[in-house]
């Protein structure tokens, strides 16, 4: 009497780990078919963020503190891929930004 008690509670309770984890197995099929690409495009945002640092740099001086060896100063900067210029447009491109 006794073991046909335990052996049902047994079976009870394997039953109702196995609900628990299919529901589990569902839900996380759910979340990575279903929704995966807008939560990764959320999280892509979250993380990441484009901004500009303009860093401002101190004078440095010499040994004495007298003489200014450098100071900060805003420059512009051009950058040329040259895998994107055709080859025979090289040299008069080089040419013209030189003179600028």
């Amino acid at each position: 009497m006794v073991n046909i008690k335990m052996k049902k509670r047994i079976r009870n309770m394997f039953i109702v780990a196995f609900l628990i984890f299919t529901c589990i197995l569902v839900r996380i099929g759910f979340i990575q078919l279903v929704q995966g690409a807008e939560l990764k495009e959320e999280a892509y945002s979250q993380q990441t963020l484009d901004r500009n640092i303009n860093p401002k740099r101190g004078t440095i001086y010499d040994a004495t503190g007298k003489n200014i060896l450098a100071i900060s100063a805003t420059v512009e900067t051009v950058t040329i891929n040259p895998t994107n210029i055709p080859e025979g447009k090289k040299e008069a491109l080089s040419r013209a930004l030189s003179d600028i």
